[in-house]
C-alpha cells in the first residue's frame, strides 16, 4: 500500500502520518521481502536482505513479520520453526527457525532491534502519508470471484517475480476488500 502512493522501497523504511478528519496515526510499512522470506528460507537469506537495508544515518526500521501464525500455526511451521528448521544451511546450524534466527539477530552486532515505540520516541515521522483503501494483497485476490482470481493471480505472479517488472507490480490491486464480507458474510 505504501508503494502505490510513489514511495521508493527505501522510503518504506521509515514511519509515516496519516490523518482522517483531523485524527493522526503514525504508521509503518511491513516489508514484503521479509514477510516472504521468514519462516519459509533459511535465515541467512534474511539477514543478507538486512544488509542491503542499511544506511550511514542509522534511522532505518525495517517491519518484519506480519503474520504470528506462520511461526508454528500454519501449515508445516511448527516443524520449520520449532522442530527441525532448514538444516544446515548457513548460520542455521541445524536448528529450528525461530532460535536461528535470533541467534542470527544476536551474532550480526548491527542489527539494532528496536520497538515501534521506541521508534516513533526516537525519531519523528518522514512525512504525511495517505494509503489507499486495501488490504493485505491475499485477501485483495480472495474477494474476487473464482473465474477472475485465477487471472489475476497468473498476472500478479508475472509481475511480481519478473525484476523488469517491479514498476508495474506495485500498482497492481486485486479485489476491494469489502467484497470478502459479500463472498462469506459473517
Amino acid at each position: 500500500h505504501f508503494r502505490s502512493t510513489g514511495i521508493t522501497e527505501k522510503e518504506t523504511f521509515y514511519s509515516y502520518i496519516t490523518e482522517d478528519e483531523g485524527k493522526t496515526l503514525r504508521v509503518f510499512s511491513i516489508n514484503e521481502n521479509l514477510r516472504y522470506m521468514a519462516p519459509w528460507k533459511p535465515t541467512y537469506m534474511s539477514i543478507e536482505y538486512l544488509k542491503t537495508t542499511i544506511d550511514k544515518k542509522g534511522d532505518r526500521c525495517v517491519v518484519f513479520i506480519s503474520d504470528a501464525e506462520k511461526m508454528g500455526a500454519w501449515e508445516n511451521t511448527h516443524q520449520i520453526c520449532y522442530v527441525e528448521g532448514h538444516g544446515y544451511e548457513e548460520g542455521d546450524n541445524g536448528k529450528p527457525f525461530i532460535p536461528a534466527f535470533f541467534e542470527q539477530i544476536i551474532n550480526n552486532k548491527w542489527i539494532k532491534p528496536i520497538t515501534l515505540s521506541e521508534y516513533m520516541e526516537k525519531y519523528p515521522a518522514r512525512s504525511l502519508i495517505y494509503l489507499p483503501t486495501a488490504s493485505y494483497d491475499k485477501m485483495e485476490e480472495w474477494a474476487l470471484p473464482k473465474n477472475l482470481r485465477k487471472s489475476f493471480t497468473k498476472i500478479r505472479d508475472n509481475l511480481r517475480w519478473n525484476p523488469e517488472k517491479q514498476d508495474e507490480y506495485i500498482f497492481l490491486k486485486g479485489g476491494f476488500w469489502r467484497y470478502f464480507l459479500v463472498k462469506y458474510p459473517e
